[in-house]
């Protein structure tokens, strides 16, 4: 009699949001978000970026994303504030995670979560963070493992609250941000599948304070037809351009593969009247370190996939 393989299921844990705190001299967890405890941005700006586990120079690749994200991106000179904003990253290599901790400007005006890899499934290599800036009031944080998952995949999932303009102070929404990193190669063709359903159930929850929100980072959309499992599942996607036009392209530019240039990369939302989001922008192309361990000035891309920028806007 032939085995049955056993059904592992998905598992959502509760996670926290951690700020540093210099009069500690340590990330501490932060408080969830009331809505009274202050004012709301009406928008909040996304970004999403795979940086890549495998390529060498793993501390200056991340080191390097960082200023480019600081610097070019969201326009902060040093000791700039950024403006509201999420940066959801994929493939931190466990190694890295402590510079991350260490590094100056997430220090002084981000809040992490996770805060170590810990959270990610057992013996996992790499994983998803995400950053929110310290302006935008977070209500509640967690992360769920994919069952489906033969990679040790999952979706770092933060609420937050904003505001809708022209309205009354207290006026606010609360909107869901999952940061994901979907299975990889041909063999994941059917978890992905899985894995994006579950991710947009997770999105369209009737709850009073509810009003949807996003699900953004490497899709891995390398199947046929792949491109229409969002709408399939009742989301839109943030890119309105075809397939085929290499401005949406994310990833096959900075690396050598048997796999043609693709839109890996993808900024999808659960479609409601709240709020819009912008058409995205490539971010990270091009962006390069010096190899440390070529021995020689030759460059290195930061990672082999770019980053999208969007921002969302409640709406009046």
């Amino acid at each position: 009699m032939q085995a049955i393989s056993p059904v592992i299921p998905n598992l959502l844990l509760k996670s926290k949001g951690y700020r540093y705190r210099a009069q500690k001299n340590g990330w501490k967890h932060i408080h969830l978000n009331k809505p009274d405890d202050r004012k709301c941005p009406s928008q909040i700006r996304i970004i999403t970026w795979n940086i890549s586990f495998d390529m060498p120079g793993r501390v200056e690749r991340l080191e390097r994303a960082l200023r480019h994200l600081q610097i070019d991106v969201l326009r902060c000179q040093e000791g700039g504030v950024p403006e509201p904003c999420c940066i959801l990253l994929q493939e931190l290599n466990v190694e890295a995670f402590p510079y991350l901790l260490k590094d100056q400007w997430v220090r002084e005006y981000f809040v992490l979560t996770p805060i170590s890899p810990e959270k990610w499934p057992v013996n996992a290599i790499y994983g998803n963070v995400t950053l929110i800036s310290r302006s935008v009031p977070i209500v509640d944080c967690s992360i769920v493992h994919f069952g489906s998952s033969a990679q040790q995949r999952t979706g770092v999932v933060v609420d937050v609250r904003l505001q809708y303009p022209s309205r009354d102070e207290d006026s606010t929404s609360v909107l869901r941000i999952i940061n994901t990193h979907l299975e990889s190669l041909p063999s994941g063709f059917h978890a992905r599948r899985m894995q994006l359903q579950l991710l947009a159930k997770m999105l369209s929850a009737e709850l009073k304070e509810w009003r949807g929100g996003i699900i953004a980072g490497d899709m891995n959309a390398i199947g046929p037809n792949e491109h229409e499992y969002p709408e399939e599942v009742g989301l839109d996607d943030a890119w309105k351009g075809s397939e085929d036009c290499e401005e949406g392209h994310t990833w096959g530019y900075q690396t050598a593969s048997q796999y043609p240039a693709a839109r890996l990369d993808k900024i999808l939302y659960l479609p409601r009247r709240d709020y819009k989001l912008s058409e995205p922008k490539r971010v990270g192309v091009a962006v390069s370190v010096k190899d440390p361990t070529s021995g020689n000035d030759l460059p290195l891309f930061v990672s082999d996939h770019y980053g999208l920028d969007t921002v969302l806007r409640m709406s009046c």
